[in-house]
């Protein structure tokens, strides 16, 4: 398999899973997906990167018989397709970015200010 067959099977795989996510059945997710990685400003690199694939995959599905000798796929991404599909498979959880109870306190109204920093 090539590297443009590995691009269009993962894009065509991330694409799949982010149907299920939104419970989309004709709709394309990808521009929901874009959209939803904008809001946040860490997610605005990614939602770039996301909306560069989708022009790329759009070109080599629906350019002319020359699109593979004008584009070609590096790793770099391949890698960030493997990596959005591993973020929806591997939903971070609860657990993994909660602050452990150990490490937490509490005050209450009463108390005095300088006591509790």
């Amino acid at each position: 398999m090539d590297k443009v067959d590995e691009f269009l099977k993962l894009y065509n795989k991330l694409e799949s899973l982010l149907k299920m996510r939104y419970g989309l059945v004709n709709d394309s997710p990808i521009f929901r997906r874009i959209n939803e990685l904008k809001k946040n400003r860490s997610g605005v690199d990614r939602s770039l990167k996301l909306d560069t694939v989708r022009n790329i995959r759009n070109f080599y599905a629906h350019g002319d018989l020359y699109s593979r000798v004008f584009i070609s796929i590096n790793d770099e991404v391949i890698e960030f397709l493997k990596s959005e599909i591993d973020s929806l498979i591997n939903l971070k959880k609860a657990s993994d970015i909660m602050i452990s109870l150990d490490n937490t306190f509490c005050c209450k109204n009463g108390d005095n200010v300088i006591t509790v920093i």
